[in-house]
């Protein structure tokens, strides 16, 4: 992170994923979409996440005047979801057991209809 800020001339750079989903911001006229809408992945502008709990990396004149990021930030993408699972309580813990378990459950599934039907993919 520190390499990619300092080559690319950033003044912070925090953690992001991308997000797919629609993103929703509750103004004062309502709820307003405020990512691409409904158009297809691959159409779309990227709209990050980022954890800067995770890491931030931010130069030094910004901490000396109190600021976590300067105006110039940089993305730093994460793909492993478990790095941005976030515990706080005790029930937290069992997250990624839930999560393990449905991926599990999702590839039988798809290998028992497999060894059912052959024809079927795997790429669902």
């Amino acid at each position: 992170m520190i390499d990619k800020m300092v080559y690319k001339g950033l003044d912070s750079i925090v953690p992001a994923r991308i997000e797919n989903n629609a993103i929703w911001v509750d103004g004062e006229d309502g709820m307003k979409r405020i990512d691409g809408g409904f158009v297809p992945r691959q159409y779309k502008k990227h709209v990050y996440l980022s954890y800067k709990g995770l890491c931030c990396v931010t130069r030094p004149e910004f901490i000396r005047n109190e600021e976590i990021l300067g105006d110039n930030i940089g993305v730093y993408k994460i793909d492993n979801p478990y790095s941005c699972l976030e515990i706080r309580t005790e029930d937290d813990l069992d997250q990624p057991d839930v999560l393990l378990s449905k991926i599990r459950a999702g590839w039988q599934k798809r290998s028992i209809d497999l060894q059912l039907n052959p024809g079927i993919s795997m790429d669902r």
